[in-house]
């Protein structure tokens, strides 16, 4: 039987305060704890299914185009090129265009 802690108390060696649920096997261990009043049941919340109308409506999928492995591959040498030093295999394309426009700016400078 499931019960939940009103007070603090011990039982079966463990420190329980209010609000712990636990778990009593005998049903004369459950009787004796409810009669001191330091716990109470827990009953079995009922959930029941949304409504068919508050049901979320899932929304379409926008597929984003990757680019190509090759362009990547020849934007990374382009970087590798005008910065000295291998990119971070972490940035995408649109990344690697501002670090290489961002250091050809800087270079100029």
């Amino acid at each position: 039987m499931k019960l939940l802690a009103v007070k603090s108390l011990k039982c079966n060696t463990r420190r329980l305060l209010p609000g712990d649920e636990f778990e009593v096997e005998k049903p004369r261990d459950a009787r004796l704890l409810l009669a001191t009043k330091r716990v109470r049941k827990v009953e079995a919340a009922r959930v029941e299914p949304p409504a068919p109308a508050l049901t979320p409506v899932s929304a379409p999928v926008v597929e984003v185009a990757a680019p190509a492995p090759e362009d990547l591959a020849a934007i990374r040498a382009e970087y590798e090129a005008a910065v000295g030093r291998k990119p971070f295999h972490g940035w995408n394309a649109e990344t690697l265009r501002e670090k290489i426009a961002a250091h050809k700016a800087d270079a100029q400078s």
